[in-house]
């Protein structure tokens, strides 16, 4: 297994020190600076068609926290087969709530995250918290991927979702070739989410996010009008609980 880390527009002398110490340690570990203007979709396409060299591609943001010790082999186990595109994993909040079980279509009228916000310790509907699942899309903040698959697919759509929904796009363009997604609650991690780059709180982030809102929107229109397959036509779409309509 090969680690690579692309540093974007790094400047603290900390960061580059641990880059050395890493290197210095382990030569499967290696870094590599990428200063463009952060966009998320590119810098992921950089890395895996410039740099990763295996089988599989694991997309981990720097906010990601390790919780559960055979994390990567339960992603692995579903990433091996032919049939599978994306994997994701069980993310959490530091105050011990669900961050990530999986992306609902069409939740809050574009896609949002089952269960969020629900007890580190709670079942979820029908035991959905603790059961492996087919989904329609897993977060990139932690997601496993065959370099094959990747490719196949073009990589992510680096202009027209930048940051957000990127992860969507590309999720539901590996559907579109008749993958697989599996959600599995056995690779455990924290998500301190946008700890590095921010909230998108200024009108300049708002407008961006809504061109991007929109964008996956006229992209992915059917599904985002047929409803997701993977959720009950029954069950609101306004909250992350799955409470009725």
């Amino acid at each position: 297994m090969k680690s690579l880390v692309l540093a974007n527009n790094s400047q603290e002398r900390t960061t580059f020190e641990m880059m050395a110490t890493l290197e210095a340690k382990d030569d499967r570990v290696s870094f590599y600076e990428y200063n463009t203007e952060f966009n998320y979709a590119d810098i992921n396409n950089h890395a895996v068609n410039t740099y990763a060299k295996g089988e599989h591609i694991l997309l981990l943001n720097n906010d990601i926290e390790i919780i559960s010790a055979d994390w990567i082999e339960s992603m692995l186990e579903f990433s091996q087969r032919a049939d599978v595109g994306c994997v994701g994993a069980k993310l959490f909040y530091p105050n011990e709530t669900v961050q990530h079980a999986g992306i609902i279509i069409g939740l809050g009228g574009y896609a949002a995250h089952s269960h969020r916000k629900f007890a580190r310790t709670a079942t979820g509907y029908f035991n959905r918290l603790n059961i492996v699942q087919n989904i329609s899309c897993v977060t990139a903040a932690c997601l496993m991927i065959k370099k094959s698959v990747y490719q196949e697919i073009d990589g992510m759509n680096a202009v027209e979702f930048k940051i957000g929904y990127n992860d969507v796009d590309f999720n539901l363009r590996v559907r579109e070739k008749g993958y697989l997604n599996i959600f599995t609650p056995y690779a455990q991690m924290y998500h301190h989410e946008s700890l590095s780059r921010g909230e998108d709180n200024t009108p300049e982030k708002i407008a961006r996010f809504q061109t991007e809102k929109d964008a996956l929107f006229a992209r992915h229109k059917e599904i985002l009008t047929k409803g997701d397959p993977y959720y009950n036509s029954n069950l609101t779409l306004d909250k992350e609980d799955f409470s009725l309509c």
